[in-house]
C-alpha cells in the first residue's frame, strides 16, 4: 500500500488555474467518493482551499500503478473543472510515502502556505478529511496519516515560533492596502463576505484604526450585523454593493461565491462618481469575486490572492527562520509516521500468528480436560492467564521482527515456519 499526494498550489499554477479546480466545501465528500472510484484507488481525501487543490490517495505501490493513478486523476479533474489535462500535468506535482506524508504536515502547519504560519489550514485539512470519511472514502491507511498529521501540526504549531506568526490572508491584505494610503486611520472599508477570512479581515482593519466598517453579504446578513456592530459600522445585502462604491476607499471581497459578485461595469459607474478619486479593492475570493476587468479602469487598483504573494514574501527570510524547528519536527512526525505505515503490511501475519497460537493454546487446554475443569474457580483462572502470558511471551519476539520488517520476505518465513494460512 502506498500513500500518495497529487496537487497544484499556488506554487506551480496561476490563480486562473486554481479557481477552475477550486471545491467548496459542501462539495469534498462527493469529490472524495468519485475519486475514490478510479482503479488502483482504495482510499482518497481532496483538500481544497483559496491556494491548492490536492489530492491525497492511497493504493498498490509500484512505478505503473502511481503512473496510472495520476493520469486517471489528471482525466477527472480536467473533464469535472473543464481544465485541458495538458495544463494540469505541466503544473501538478506528485508525492509518495514519506515526502507525501513529509507535505502534509507542513501544509496542516502552515509551512507550505502563501503566508507561511497561516492558521486557518489546519482546520481546512481537519474538514477535508472529516468530509471524506463521511463519505466513506477512507480506510484505516488514511485515517492513521491524517490523524497523525494533524497531530504533528498542532506540535509545530505549539512548540515553535511559527504558531506565534501574525501572518494570514488576511493581515497581507491590510498590510497591502496600507502601502497604499499610508495608514488606514481614517479610511472608509467596505467589507464583502462574513466568513472566517472577513471575519479577521474585519478583526485587521479595526485593530489599525480604518472607520466604521461597511459589511456585506448575501445569504447570511445576520452574520454581517455582528461583524459590522464590533466597528460600529452597517450591514448591506449585497445587491447594494455597487451603489456604496462611490463613499468608500477600500473594497475587499472575500465570500466563496461562484461568479463574481462586484462586475467591471458596477466598478466604472462608481468612478464616473468619484472623480478621479482612486478606489483600492483586495479579492481575496477563489474563484474571484471582482471582475478581472475592473482594474483596467483609470485610478482603480484591483489586487488578487497571487498579488498578495509579493507582500508576503517581504517577510519571508525571517519567517523562514522561525520555520528551521518547525521542519525538524515534520521530519521526525513524518519519519514515525512513515514507520508506522510500513508495519501495516505485517498485520495479517500477526493476526493469522496470533490466533495460531491461541487455538494450539485451547488444543492443550482441551486435552487436559477434566483436570483443569475440576480446578477451583479461582486456579482455573490461574491457568488461563498462565497459557495466555505464554503464549504471548512465545511469541513476542516474532511479533516485533514482523513490525520492525513490515511483513514482506520475513512475513513469508513466518508463514512457512507457522504453517499459517
Amino acid at each position: 500500500m502506498s500513500v500518495m499526494c497529487l496537487g497544484l498550489s499556488h506554487r506551480t499554477a496561476p490563480l486562473a488555474v486554481r479557481e477552475r479546480l477550486y471545491i467548496g466545501k459542501p462539495e469534498l465528500p462527493g469529490a472524495a467518493a468519485m475519486v475514490r472510484r478510479i482503479k488502483g484507488v482504495d482510499e482518497a481525501v481532496v483538500v481544497s482551499t483559496c491556494n491548492r487543490i490536492e489530492l491525497y490517495l492511497a493504493g498498490a505501490g509500484g512505478p505503473g500503478a502511481v503512473r496510472h493513478v495520476r493520469s486517471a486523476v489528471i482525466r477527472l479533474l480536467a473533464k469535472t473543472r473543464g481544465v485541458p489535462a495538458r495544463a494540469l500535468g505541466h503544473s501538478a506535482y506528485l508525492v509518495s510515502d514519506l515526502e507525501a506524508v513529509r507535505h502534509l504536515i507542513e501544509v496542516a502547519a502552515g509551512l507550505d502556505s502563501q503566508v507561511v504560519g497561516e492558521a486557518q489550514i489546519l482546520s481546512q485539512v481537519r474538514e477535508a478529511h472529516e468530509a471524506a470519511m463521511g463519505a466513506g472514502a477512507t480506510g484505516p491507511v488514511l485515517n492513521g496519516v491524517f490523524n497523525r498529521a494533524l497531530a504533528a501540526a498542532k506540535r509545530v504549531r505549539t512548540e515553535t515560533e511559527i504558531g506565534r506568526l501574525p501572518a494570514s490572508v488576511a493581515s497581507v491584505a491590510v498590510d497591502l492596502a496600507e502601502r497604499i494610503f499610508g495608514e488606514l486611520s481614517g479610511r472608509s472599508v467596505l467589507l464583502v463576505g462574513t466568513g472566517e477570512t472577513a471575519e479577521l479581515v474585519a478583526l485587521t482593519l479595526v485593530e489599525r484604526g480604518a472607520l466604521p466598517l461597511l459589511v456585506a453579504s448575501g445569504r447570511h446578513l445576520d452574520r454581517a450585523r455582528a461583524i459590522a456592530r464590533r466597528s460600529g459600522g452597517e450591514a448591506l445585502e449585497l445587491s447594494s454593493v455597487a451603489d456604496r462604491l462611490p463613499e468608500v476607499d477600500v473594497v475587499i471581497a472575500a465570500t466563496s461565491a461562484r461568479e463574481p459578485v462586484l462586475r467591471r461595469d458596477d466598478v466604472a459607474g462608481a468612478m464616473r462618481a468619484r472623480r478621479a478619486r482612486p478606489l483600492f479593492l483586495v479579492d481575496l475570493g477563489v474563484p474571484r469575486n471582482i471582475e478581472a476587468g475592473a482594474g483596467d479602469l483609470a485610478d482603480v487598483y484591483l489586487y488578487d490572492l497571487d498579488d498578495l504573494k509579493a507582500v508576503a514574501d517581504g517577510n519571508l527570510k525571517r519567517r523562514e527562520e522561525w520555520a528551521g524547528p518547525a521542519r525538524e519536527i515534520v521530519g521526525a512526525e513524518a519519519a514515525e509516521c512513515l514507520a508506522w505505515l510500513d508495519s501495516l503490511g505485517a498485520v495479517p501475519v500477526i493476526r493469522d500468528l496470533q490466533k495460531w497460537g491461541e487455538d494450539r493454546r485451547r488444543e492443550v487446554m482441551a486435552r487436559a480436560g477434566r483436570r483443569v475443569r475440576d480446578l477451583p474457580p479461582g486456579t482455573r483462572e490461574e491457568v488461563e492467564y498462565l497459557t495466555k502470558a505464554l503464549v504471548a511471551k512465545l511469541l513476542h519476539h516474532p511479533i516485533v521482527k514482523l513490525r520492525e520488517s513490515g511483513g514482506g520476505s520475513f512475513g513469508e518465513l513466518v508463514r512457512r515456519l507457522f504453517r499459517l494460512p
